[in-house]
């Protein structure tokens, strides 16, 4: 995916799933037993975008489960 492909699909994303994306990163980064040491936004277009589908899948999990309990 091209930079301008990522943009428009970071962009897409609500203000408070942005916001999540970054607090996940974030978290991530500091967690990491080896940090990139790099902010979301200076990611390649690749790992970007590797970035979102990651917390997009988790979400997606954490509320299919959460509807399973229902």
């Amino acid at each position: 995916m091209e930079s301008d492909e990522i943009n428009s699909l970071y962009g897409s994303l609500s203000a408070p799933d942005r916001e999540m994306l970054l607090a996940a990163f974030d978290a991530t980064e500091r967690e990491s037993k080896t940090p990139i040491n790099k902010g979301f936004r200076e990611l390649n277009p690749k790992e970007q975008f590797l970035f979102i589908v990651f917390a997009l899948h988790i979400v997606l999990t954490v509320v299919i489960d959460e509807t399973k309990k229902t």
